[in-house]
């Protein structure tokens, strides 16, 4: 199932900035949590280490998703993990602590090292998305600003094309001598 979605997945990418970000986001969170659980569950462990792998669905709730949905996964997933965490104390003979110390001692901590992750992502990928728009804003007043330049520079060329320096002292000088071919060579002669 969890390969079914990835190759899904990587033929209709998830873009930030389509309206469908939320449900494909979602879907993969929900296919990451089940695929986890599976593999929780088939450790019979309540202290194993596959709880490093809720990690995924956080990362990628945080980098997709606003704010409030991504409180809501985590709130999901912590659920999630309790009750992995208490239904495995039931099976777990082999840890022999208390659901009270099971609780203190796996899901408090490893709960706080999951928030902590998420809150940092959170964070990384928000001002990423802030510097992404910055640069974007920056790109379309550049080549604003490089258009109008390019306009100014055949603005100028039209101009020292349409008004040559040359022509105009020849036309000049041709209106003022009422002759239709003055002398270059040395220099102009006027005559009275």
């Amino acid at each position: 199932m969890a390969l079914a979605l990835a190759i899904i997945i990587s033929v209709r990418h998830i873009d930030p900035g389509h309206s469908s970000v939320v449900w494909k986001s979602l879907s993969v969170v929900a296919v990451d949590c089940t695929v986890i659980t599976v593999v929780y569950f088939s450790t019979n462990r309540v202290q194993s280490d596959t709880f490093l792998f809720f990690v995924l669905p956080l990362l990628t709730a945080a980098e997709y998703l606003p704010t409030a949905w991504i409180a809501g996964v985590f709130a999901a997933i912590s659920a999630l993990f309790y009750f992995i965490i208490y239904w495995l104390h039931l099976e777990d003979h082999s840890a022999g602590e208390s659901m009270l110390l099971a609780f203190a001692r796996v899901y408090l901590g490893r709960e706080f090292f999951l928030f902590g992750l998420t809150c940092t992502a959170w964070y990384l990928f928000q001002r990423e998305r802030k510097q992404q728009a910055r640069l974007e804003s920056i790109r379309l007043s550049f080549e604003r600003a490089t258009d109008q330049a390019q306009a100014l520079w055949t603005f100028s060329n039209d101009l020292d094309q349409l008004f040559r320096s040359e022509d105009l002292i020849r036309q000049a000088v041709t209106l003022a001598t009422d002759t239709s071919r003055a002398d270059w060579g040395l220099g102009v002669i006027f005559s009275d």
